[in-house]
Parts: structure tokens; sequence; C-alpha cells
């Protein structure tokens, strides 16, 4: 965004009118742009790239800028190559300036030793104290308190200072150097803006420190109220904090313990107890409570740069280090978000940086000499004070253009969806361009709507004769974009063979020939003995998985030979109970006789999970990295499922469907998406279709089981299937199958005693009240 913040292009289409930043295409500079129109559409085919730490995914026509013989281009994203150079935003504009205390301020804080202010925006008014406090909706004696230095509260201060037309700018000169405080607390002494201090301060907090919540005892009792804290081994860090403190006035409690890497070192904490601190703190982003995968950039964003910069400072000094092997500046964090944010904010230093996971935190690396010495430069770290990286090798060189730089892009992957997934457009004003993922991509349209229109019409603008013949031929001269058919994937011919035989479509091998013969398939193949021996080899499979009876085949002397009676005589084909069975369900026939073959009456829910994980509708599986082949070794070592040898060929892909039932088993076990998230790296969305596709494979075995007459074998899977569809433990399955219930309430209900749906028709309306809201309990009371 042109703020500095980012959102998905989901949300950005369907709800906001904000600027985003787009570049200027002449000298390749950033800049502010307008959105003009929003587009979305549906697709089930896409291209994922990834070049530096930065990953898209994009549909095939989607241009991106490249760099291509010294000269950038638009080029689509499914025509580029791995190595290519893409260009990718290394320096964000944003026009900032540095906030208002009085802005990051919640409306119940309290100002003192306000009286001179509040007389004067009286006498400002031309109101009597009784005119004023009607306008303001308080008592007279109330105002008048105000004005005998009793602590007014802000948003009264705020609503006095409208009837004089005495902006928020003007009010924040007035309240220099004043005294705020909550109704409770401590006193904070605010300067007009955030400047460089507190942004370092503000920076340390988000990496190192935390703020607690309490509940008063005694005098205060039931007052809810916060502390701050944070400690540190660097006593040059703890003094720059106090100084901080000591300026705004802020009491603060100071104490020691060991700490350091074994407790080898002291560790200073301090505490403070101040809810105007805590207030401005969260509203810049730093929530209260555990906040380890939560804290985020917030506000920040709209920074200036020097500000920037001492954010990022105090945010190394919290959590930094200067890695001598590597010759890298390191941030780890457990907040993906954090970490981002960071990136996103050097890009405003004109810093690049990578991010990549170790083990549950994220880590972002600053490793290129140049990049490390501007940030030394413009984010003056205590931790890297006086620090000389040293390095044995020359870094890479940047390829850069204006604003831009040209990463090599490492891997490219095709992926296909089983079902459409919603994909977004924006065309914007000027350059038509956009960052996205960090990387410069193109506005990408099509002539016509889908469903709507018969035809469309593009308009193509060149620049120069050059440009323009070089649209000419690559548009209206050059060759049309290929269509494929997907019956060349022999899954979906498998699928569709059984599907026409099952529906009594084709009753025999010579209608189900002729139908193939006509379609584009076979004419985009060509090769008709090839087909043939496609469908032929097909009929067999499903025949030996018994899915199929092929009648009138006769006796064959030889493979090679068949009589010649016989050369003329078509072969009857009919479905079983069990082939009409596995097409209504959709599956692939391979997958069903997988499935028929594996399951059994011992099976365990993760050997049942492991049994779907092996089918093809479960793809593509989680890959497993080198440093977790032990975890997933050790949880296969525990379950009763027999792996490979190790060096099988097989035994790779063996583990990759492992991790991906226990990814599926993670979910049974009510994890939420963000430990998966943090644990897997499975995004929700990417969950949500996973958890569906085990669902319906598992629905479709236990249905094939009871086709076959065990029952028993049915009842476990389908036990397997409810756990996987609401993402519960088995214990919780009598009660999400109630409306309104789902999992978050079914553990309430649980760990409350309340464990089936008797136990919900004699427990005490108001205790269900208290669990459930007063809504859902009176409908779950009432349901039959």
């Amino acid at each position: 965004m042109s703020d500095g913040t980012s959102k998905k292009i989901g949300e950005l289409v369907e709800k906001n009118d904000e600027e985003i930043i787009s570049v200027e295409t002449k000298k390749f500079n950033s800049k502010p742009a307008k959105i003009l129109k929003k587009f979305k559409r549906t697709s089930r085919e896409f291209i994922k790239i990834k070049a530096g730490s930065m990953e898209l995914t994009a549909t095939p026509e989607h241009p991106l800028l490249v760099l291509r013989g010294g000269k950038p281009e638009w080029l689509k994203i499914s025509e580029l190559k791995k190595g290519e150079h893409v260009g990718m935003i290394s320096n964000i504009k944003v026009s900032a300036q540095s906030p208002r205390f009085l802005d990051l301020l919640n409306h119940d804080t309290y100002v003192k030793d306000a009286k001179e202010i509040v007389k004067y925006l009286l006498i400002k008014s031309n109101l009597t104290q009784r005119r004023a406090a009607e306008v303001l909706n308080i008592r007279h004696k109330t105002l008048k308190s105000y004005c005998y230095n009793k602590a007014i509260p802000l948003h009264i201060m705020k609503n006095l200072a409208k009837l004089v037309n005495c902006d928020n700018e003007e009010l924040s000169n007035l309240l220099i150097k004043k005294h705020f405080k909550s109704k409770y607390g401590n006193e904070i002494i605010l300067p007009k803006v955030l400047d460089e201090k507190f942004a370092w301060f503000l920076g340390v907090f988000a990496a190192e420190g935390s703020i607690v919540n309490y509940i008063g005892k005694g005098k205060w009792k039931n007052v809810k109220y916060r502390k701050l804290k944070i400690s540190s081994v660097d006593g040059r860090i703890i003094s720059k904090l106090e100084n901080i403190l000591n300026g705004l006035g802020v009491k603060y409690w100071k104490g020691s313990q060991k700490g350091g890497f074994k407790g080898s070192k002291v560790s200073v904490r301090l505490e403070i107890a101040n809810q105007v601190l805590a207030d401005i703190i969260n509203n810049l982003g730093v929530p209260s409570g555990a906040k380890s995968y939560t804290v985020n950039i917030g506000k920040v964003y709209s920074f200036p740069k020097n500000l920037v910069g001492a954010y990022l400072a105090g945010v190394f000094d919290g959590d930094g280090n200067l890695n001598t092997v590597t010759d890298s500046v390191r941030l780890s964090s457990r907040s993906k978000k954090l970490i981002e944010g960071c990136k996103n904010l050097l890009l405003r230093l004109n810093i690049h940086a990578s991010i990549y996971p170790e083990g549950q935190s994220y880590t972002l690396g600053i490793c290129r000499k140049s990049e490390i010495e501007k940030f030394l430069q413009q984010a003056p770290s205590i931790r890297f004070e006086n620090r000389v990286v040293k390095y044995v090798r020359n870094t890479r060189p940047i390829i850069n253009i204006g604003d831009v730089n040209f990463e090599r892009v490492s891997s490219i992957k095709r992926i296909k969806t089983k079902h459409t997934i919603p994909v977004y457009n924006l065309s914007i004003e000027c350059d038509e361009n956009f960052i996205c993922n960090g990387f410069v991509v193109h506005n990408c349209g099509r002539a016509g709507r889908p469903k709507y229109d018969t035809e469309g019409e593009a308009i193509l603008l060149a620049k120069s004769s050059a440009e323009a013949k070089s649209l000419w031929e690559r548009y209206i001269a050059g060759e049309a974009e290929p269509i494929y058919s997907k019956l060349g994937v022999e899954r979906v011919l498998r699928i569709y063979i059984l599907s026409l035989i099952s529906s009594g479509y084709v009753k025999t091998r010579g209608e189900l020939e002729t139908f193939f013969m006509r379609t584009f398939f076979a004419k985009q193949y060509g090769d008709i003995a090839s087909i043939t021996g496609k469908i032929e080899r097909i009929i067999t499979e499903l025949e030996n998985y018994k899915f199929i009876i092929v009648g009138n085949k006769g006796e064959f002397i030889s493979k090679e030979f068949m009589p010649a009676f016989q050369l003329t005589q078509d072969v009857e084909l009919h479905a079983t109970k069990l082939g009409e069975r596995v097409s209504e369900l959709y599956l692939d026939p391979v997958s069903a006789n997988l499935i028929l073959g594996l399951m059994t009456e011992d099976d365990t829910p993760i050997q049942s999970l492991m049994m779907i994980c092996q089918c093809t509708e479960m793809y593509p599986l989680l890959s497993v990295k080198k440093k977790e082949y032990e975890d997933i070794e050790d949880e296969l070592s525990k379950s009763d499922i027999e792996a490979p040898d190790v060096w099988d060929v097989e035994y790779e892909d063996f583990l990759s469907e492992f991790k991906t039932a226990l990814l599926i088993r993670e979910w049974t076990n009510e994890s939420g998406e963000d430990v998966i998230l943090e644990k897997y790296g499975v995004t929700p969305g990417e969950l949500y279709n996973k958890t569906t596709n085990a669902e319906w494979l598992l629905y479709s075995a236990s249905e094939l089981a009871m086709l076959l007459g065990i029952k028993e074998i049915a009842n476990n899977i389908n036990k397997v299937r409810l756990q996987v569809k609401h993402g519960v433990k088995e214990e919780l399955l009598k009660l999400v199958t109630l409306k309104g219930i789902g999992r978050a309430r079914a553990r309430k209900l649980f760990n409350a005693g309340i464990r089936t749906p008797i136990d919900i028709k004699k427990a005490d309306e108001v205790v269900l009240a208290k669990l459930l809201g007063q809504k859902v309990a009176k409908a779950v009371k009432s349901a039959e």
C-alpha cells in the first residue's frame, strides 16, 4: 500500500479503495498510484516461482517484469525460465510524517494541570461555562472543576477544542509537556510527536518486551491494569531504556537475575506500571498478553525514514545478532508478521533482506556487504555498535535499475487445483503495474467476459514504431496460445471411462472407442492406435480391479493371435456394483483399488489417514525437509505403519505421505490454524483443501466398506471422517453433531463436564449461557 502497509489482494478488491505502490516504467522508481478498476475470476491453473526469499503464485498468463538482454521487459510467468532475473521492489517511497502522541492516546486518558488550556478554549468559544457544559453534555460543576485544575478526560478536551475549530495539530501544541494518566494509573510526560528515542524503545519492546495483564487487590480490588516488562543482559540497552523512561517522567522498578546463555550473565529487568504508556504501545502493534506470534509492525509503516531506522535498530537490539560464520546480520522471532514487516521496513531504507524458517521461528537475514553497511548506517543499533563485519569473499552483485532489483528465479512449479480458486487483478493508473509479494507484476486482462461475451476488444498502446512492430508480431501475427485436453491425463481418462460404462452411456468397447474418436482429445492427440491402446489398457485395469465385467471375450490361442470369427465381434462392457459406486464417488479407480486393498479392521486412525494420503486425490503432498527427518521418523516408529527401507526409491514419497497424514491428525487433535501454520507451513486455505479432500476420501472408503458388507471397518473409518470434518478428538464427536456447536464450544462444554446431548438437557441454562452465550445455549437446550 502507499502508506507502507500490506494487504491481501482479495481484501483490496472486495473491500477497500486505497492507493498502492506502483513502478514508473521510465526510470523504474516506486510511487503511489490509484486503483482504477478491480477484477475477480476463478482459475485452476497456477505457476509458483521463487526468487530471493520471496514466492509468488499467479495464473500462467500474468506478466512479470524481467531482465532480458540487459533490458527490462514484461513477460508472462508461464514463459519464465529458471535462472532468469525477475524484478523485485528494492525501495518503497512513502510520504510520511512523525505521528503525534495525541493520536495514539485512548479516549479515556486524562490530562493533568490543564486548567489554563480549558480556560483558553472556553474564552475562545465565547460560551459561558454553563452553556459550554450543556454543549459538551457534562455537568456545570464538573466543567468548573476542570477550570480549577482537576484532571480532564482527553475526549472532553477534544470535544471542547472542536467547539472553537481547534484541530489536533493545534491541540498537540497546547498539550506539549503536559502530564497524562489513566483513571487510576501513574503519570507520563509526552512531547508533541514521537521521536527517534521512542521509536527505538518501541522496537526493543516489540522484540523483547511484554505487557502482562493484572487484576488489583486490596484498595484496588478488581481494577484491571497492565505492567510493561523488559530485560536485557546488555547494560548499554538498559541504560538507554532508563534514560528514555526518565525523560518521559515514568516511574519504573529495576531488578536483576541470571540471564544469557545458560545463565552465564546478569540480566537486568525493568517493570513499568503505566497504563498510558501501555495504551500507546498497544496502539503501535504490540498486544498485551502472550505476543510471540501476534506482535506486528502496526503504524510503524507510516513513520518517516529516520524513525523507521530507529525502530529497526531497537528490534535488532532486542532479538538481533551478528553471525560471523555467514557474515550476516540476523533477526529471529516467532511472529511471522513482525519478520515480514521488518523486511518491508528495510525496503523503506533501500535494504534487501531474506526470510527463512528456523524451527518454530522465522529469521530475517541481511547478507550482502553493501546492504549491511547501509543497515549499520541507517539503523544505529547498540548491539552492533563499533562492530566490523569482515568478509572473506565478495557477495553476489545486485542487478539494479531505479527502485527495482532483479533477482534470479530459483524455482518454478506448475500447480493444478482440483477446484477453481478465486483470483484477482487490478487496473492501475498510468503504468498499470503493482507490487505483489515484493514482485513487480503487470495488470493482466482478457478481451471479453467469460460466459457473457462471445467476443472482446483489446487495445495495445505502443510508445514507438519499433514497439508497435513487436506488439503486432507477438499479439496479432503471433500464434494463439495452445489449449490442451485434460483427457491426456491418464487419471482423468480412467475416471471418464468408468463413468461412461457405469452410466450405460456406452455398452460396448466399440461404442467407447467411437465416443473418444469424436473428442477434442483424439483430434489433438492424433495417434488413433495409441489412443485405442490407452483405452484397452484402462479397460483391462478396471476389469482386474473388478469394477467392470468384459463380456464375450472368447478364448485366445495366444496373446498375439485372435480367432478370425472374433475380429468382427464387439465386446460388451458392464459395471459391477462396486464399479458403479466408485464412479458415483468420483474416485480415481486406482485410488479406490488402493483403499480396498489397504483397509483392515485393526486400522488405527493414523493408519486410516495414511491410507488416503497414498491416493492421488491428496496431491500435492507435504515435502519433508532434512531437519524434519528425525522428528517424522520418530513419529513413524510410534505408529504401527510399516515403512519401506531407507534406500528404497519410494522412501521419500512415503515420508511425504506420512507427514501429510500427521498434518490431518494435528487438525483432529484440535490444534489451531496458527499452530499448524508454524509447525507445517500450511496456510488456512491449504489446510481447508487438505481436510476437505481427506474427509471426502474417508467417506468414500466407508461407503466402499459398507458395500462390501464390512460394517466394522466402515464404522471405524466414518469415526475418523467425522473427526477430520469437525477437527476434534473422538471424545467430542457427540457434541459437535449438535447444531451451533463447533470444536471450540464443544471443548468448553466437555471441560465443564457436559459431554453428551443428555448432559446438555440436564444442564442449567445459566451455566450453558456462560459457556456458549445466551442465544446458542437457548437453541441447544430447546433442540429436539
